[in-house]
């Protein structure tokens, strides 16, 4: 439950239910997820997960410049160790796949042209 929809996840699909348009997509961009919704991370590692299950990939390239929101307005700075946490999810699921392969699976993730625009600290 996402507290106002749902997410289906079955062997050979997944679909998205949001009653309420903003909770899960953002009006004005239709196909951004809302990545503070934990069910909307878990969507998205397991499509990681079933595309490595069916193909014999090395590495895997994430976006993050691709489209414009994936948290609320206003609340992108607070919720940004939500998507770290997510990102190191990935890498931990990439290095347990790559042991199973005997080789490393490199992960790339395009982030903002500086660290203003991503307003990383580095203390």
């Amino acid at each position: 439950m996402l507290g106002h929809g749902t997410i289906e996840i079955t062997e050979d699909s997944h679909s998205i239910k949001a009653d309420v348009q903003d909770e899960m997509y953002f009006p004005e961009y239709t196909t951004s997820l809302n990545f503070a919704i934990s069910e909307v991370r878990e969507l998205k590692l397991w499509t990681i997960e079933e595309i490595f299950e069916e193909h014999d990939l090395d590495r895997l390239e994430i976006d993050l410049m691709r489209f414009p929101r994936y948290f609320r307005a206003y609340l992108e700075y607070r919720s940004a160790v939500v998507l770290t946490d997510f990102l190191r999810t990935e890498r931990k699921r990439l290095n347990e796949r790559g042991t199973q392969r005997a080789r490393q699976i490199k992960l790339a993730v395009r982030v903002g042209e500086n660290l203003v625009v991503c307003r990383i600290t580095l203390a």
